[in-house]
């Protein structure tokens, strides 16, 4: 994308604005103060090399530019904000790594996955299969599910 782009704060301070149609609601909504959204329409204007609003007194208008160019850009930016929440939302994503042993991973662990994903959509389970004999912790797993005999007071089990 060679195309250049206004500042995000600009454009930010400018949806605010005129949604609000006050420069003092605008701050409150972007927790800035008023002089800084002041300066923001300010520098966004210098990049357009138009005037976005009428300042009359206590009055602030959009100018038939500014209207045209809030029209615009209003959607785009809550298309951004819809974006990048569902980013969030997926890389918030807690990951649980599971080391077990292939068989029983296979025959008892991965048929009842499909009710642990309804109860805990948020939980990406990841399975590793391995043989007991390479050892199943390691740094990338949480849990280990071990078979054979118990040793027994030496097991510390935290859940």
């Amino acid at each position: 994308m060679n195309k250049k782009l206004p500042p995000l704060n600009a454009l930010k301070a400018f949806e605010s604005a005129a949604r609000h149609l006050n420069f003092t609601k605008a701050a409150e909504d972007l927790f800035v103060t008023q002089a800084a959204v002041s300066h923001q329409i300010k520098l966004l204007e210098d990049f357009l090399g138009a005037s976005l609003f009428h300042r009359r007194n206590r009055l602030l208008e959009l100018t038939e530019l500014g209207a045209q160019y809030f029209y615009e850009v209003q959607p785009l930016l809550e298309q951004i904000a819809l974006a990048t929440d569902k980013i969030r939302q997926q890389s918030s994503r807690q990951i649980l790594t599971i080391s077990v042993p292939q068989t029983f991973g296979m025959h008892w662990l991965v048929p009842r996955l499909a009710d642990f994903h309804e109860k805990y959509p948020e939980v990406e389970v990841r399975i590793k299969g391995v043989d007991q004999d390479e050892g199943l912790l390691g740094k990338e797993t949480d849990v280990a599910i071990y078979y054979g005999k118990g040793i027994g007071k030496v097991w510390n089990l935290s859940v």
